[in-house]
């Protein structure tokens, strides 16, 4: 995954600023990544720091050291998550935050997909079983390595998901599967926040819902009330939710709050997928 800090506001709105290392530094010191003289930034004003797939920012600076992200300041010797399209503010300097997904090169997929043309095809009748995404790319017989590739790769990321906010959402076999990207849901306005959002996906009637909690580490009891508020909110619109994936003492918790008895539990997210009726 890539990361990019993109200018806001200014004469230099638009512009693109790669984050390529995990300690990426900010401030007037000619040493710092990304360079800004301006009043109010100090030497080493902050860092973007990436870590286990998680992107935060850190204030290095003295207090007066302005750091915010979505107008909410970041104290001094604090980081706060960064998440797409959360707005960043270091002094003056205002950016948007935006992932990029690392591209697969066309030519490595070709010869990648040859082999597995070859392989599918052999196996074909075995493989269209399990419904694994090769086959099902593959149901339209493509005409040439590019066109395999290509489907192949569109599937996958369907699977896979597009990260929206603090959720990544993608489908599987008529299932929306939205994993949390956050690994604490534990702050009050952090849950506000992913409430919104995941209220906003599951909207349409008749959806089968997987809520995929592999990253979360903690969990609140506000969390729980949110999980019961989609429950409410997916079976209203005559569809169904499960869970998969949770933390051992995450999933005692959620048995405390009584969840449990209205939503089916997973361990695997495919033995949810392959579950014809939740």
């Amino acid at each position: 995954m890539r990361v990019q800090l993109v200018v806001s506001e200014g004469k230099y709105q638009g512009t693109i600023v790669e984050i390529k290392r995990d300690l990426f530094l900010i401030g007037s010191d000619p040493a710092c990544q990304l360079r800004i003289n301006a009043p109010g930034i100090s030497r080493q004003h902050c860092a973007i720091v990436t870590r286990t797939n998680k992107v935060f920012v850190r204030n290095l600076g003295a207090g007066e050291a302005v750091v915010m992200v979505n107008e909410q300041p970041v104290g001094a010797g604090e980081e706060m998550p960064l998440h797409v399209n959360d707005r960043l503010t270091i002094g003056p300097a205002k950016f948007k935050v935006v992932f990029k997904e690392k591209q697969l090169h066309q030519r490595d997929a070709e010869e990648w997909a040859l082999k597995a043309l070859d392989q599918a095809f052999q196996h074909k009748e075995d493989d269209a079983e399990t419904g694994d995404p090769l086959t099902q790319a593959l149901e339209s017989r493509p005409s040439s390595a590019a066109d395999a590739a290509a489907q192949i790769l569109a599937q996958f990321a369907l699977q896979r998901g597009v990260v929206r906010g603090r959720l990544r959402i993608g489908e599987d076999q008529g299932v929306t599967i939205i994993r949390f990207n956050d690994i604490h849901l534990v702050e009050e306005a952090e849950i506000q926040s992913i409430k919104k959002e995941l209220l906003q996906a599951i909207q349409r009637p008749r959806m089968r819902v997987l809520l995929d909690f592999k990253n979360v580490r903690r969990m609140s009891s506000a969390a729980a009330e949110m999980i019961r508020e989609v429950y409410h909110l997916v079976t209203g619109n005559r569809g169904q939710l499960a869970l998969c994936r949770l933390r051992p003492e995450l999933l005692a918790g959620l048995e405390e709050a009584g969840l449990l008895k209205l939503v089916r539990y997973f361990r695997d997210k495919n033995a949810a997928i392959q579950t014809a009726q939740w």
